[in-house]
């Protein structure tokens, strides 16, 4: 073997060295945020699930048959349906172990499940008939023909179900109804809203507050006809998509319907108000783009900044505002203070988790910083992610191309 002058090996160390730049290294990974809270039109600010730090552990899986259908929240309620006989069984899984903590089986066949409510969690299931089911236990808190409750909203003392012409009041701990009233009413943010649409097409429709110990309204006022009412705070806040313009936002005062400020927000359509912090209201238009949002002032409407697509969720991250958006295989959040962009792409889709998010590529389950961006952890050889629920200590998924699939719980 002819051995190279040590001069010689050096001389080609060095020039090995001189080549192409390499690339630079990526940033140091933030550590994720502490606390995160997410934004509710119905119940506010809510604690949201946080991504763990570290990877989390397959813990257990269960079969989900042909036909059967699965959800979860962030609260850690997971539950599947299955059909059986002339009804539908609902298993309310344990999170920990997967293990059934209740069963209980309702009328209807393909039926639809669902959650509802953040702070008490509720089950609806849709067939021809609806029923809704207390999440803790399995109480039948509702069950009835579909026309006459098809939309359900889960509040800590009430259970509001709504028709075409009415919005019936269930007491959470009784089970017995408080009140039925005429008027489309809907929870936001702790006070109850009149949404009526016009009695004739085209005309106005007619919007305020609701009493909740009777469900009568306390005000009302006639409203444009494509509009939007939430509740932030002490203020009503409707937005309006004027033709041919301007596209406006409106603050009254929640207690007198008196209002407080008006301001021109062109070019969003209809769309909805969501708090960025104590001052600053964030007014999203439908997503794509030209609709796009406005941060406007909450004391006065002046708009503070904009940016051209909507973001889908608000957030606060160790008390800072943040907004989300996800769409065409990217994420991009925004700073709530400047709206400052960050934008990152994806192989797969993305999911949402308190602090982080959960990206999805058909073979693994990848978990990124929502503000760096960048990967904390990954789970090696899930398989095809049919649905992705974040829950407290890591996820639920459903795996598998075609029925029958699996519902797994990855956990800390």
């Amino acid at each position: 073997m002819r051995v190279l002058p040590a001069v010689l090996v050096a001389v080609a160390v060095l020039t090995a060295g001189c080549g192409a730049p390499q690339p630079p290294a990526p940033p140091p990974v933030q550590p994720l945020p502490g606390t995160a809270q997410i934004w509710t039109r119905t119940e506010g600010w809510q604690q949201a699930p946080a991504m763990p730090a570290a990877a989390a552990q397959r813990r257990w899986s269960v079969p989900v048959p042909a036909g059967a259908r699965t959800a979860a929240n962030g609260t850690g309620v997971v539950v599947l349906a299955v059909p059986q006989g002339g009804g539908t069984r609902v298993d309310r899984l344990d999170l920990a172990t997967g293990a059934p903590r209740w069963s209980v089986t309702v009328p209807g066949t393909d039926a639809r499940v669902g959650l509802d409510g953040w702070a008490r969690p509720v089950v609806t299931v849709e067939a021809d008939t609806t029923t809704v089911l207390d999440a803790a236990d399995g109480r039948v808190l509702w069950q009835a023909p579909r026309d006459q409750g098809d939309s359900v909203d889960a509040l800590p003392d009430l259970l509001l179900v709504r028709s075409h012409t009415a919005t019936t009041a269930v007491d959470r701990g009784t089970g017995a109804r408080r009140w039925q009233v005429r008027h489309q009413i809907a929870p936001r943010d702790g006070a109850l809203v009149v949404e009526d649409l016009a009695p004739t097409a085209g005309g106005p429709g007619t919007d305020g507050v609701a009493d909740p110990a009777t469900g009568e309204p306390r005000w009302t006022q006639q409203n444009p006809l494509f509009t939007d009412v939430t509740v932030v705070g002490d203020r009503f806040v409707r937005t309006a998509d004027v033709e041919p313009g301007p596209d406006t936002v409106t603050a009254y005062d929640l207690a007198t319907g008196a209002q407080r400020w008006t301001a021109e927000v062109d070019g969003i359509a209809r769309a909805e108000v969501t708090p960025l912090d104590p001052d600053t209201l964030l007014v999203s238009g439908g997503g794509e783009v030209g609709l796009g949002a406005v941060a406007v002032s909450a004391v006065d409407g002046r708009v503070l900044w904009r940016t051209d697509r909507s973001p889908s969720t608000v957030l606060r991250l160790d008390g800072a505002p943040w907004a989300y958006r996800e769409g065409d295989h990217a994420v991009t959040v925004l700073d709530g203070r400047t709206g400052a962009a960050r934008q990152h792409q994806n192989a797969g889709s993305a999911v949402l988790a308190g602090g982080g998010i959960y990206v999805t590529d058909g073979v693994d389950v990848v978990a990124n910083g929502l503000l760096d961006l960048a990967e904390h952890w990954r789970l090696p050889g899930v398989g095809d992610v049919y649905g992705l629920d974040p829950v407290p200590g890591g996820l639920v998924t459903v795996v598998g191309t075609a029925e029958p699939r699996t519902l797994a719980a990855y956990l800390t």
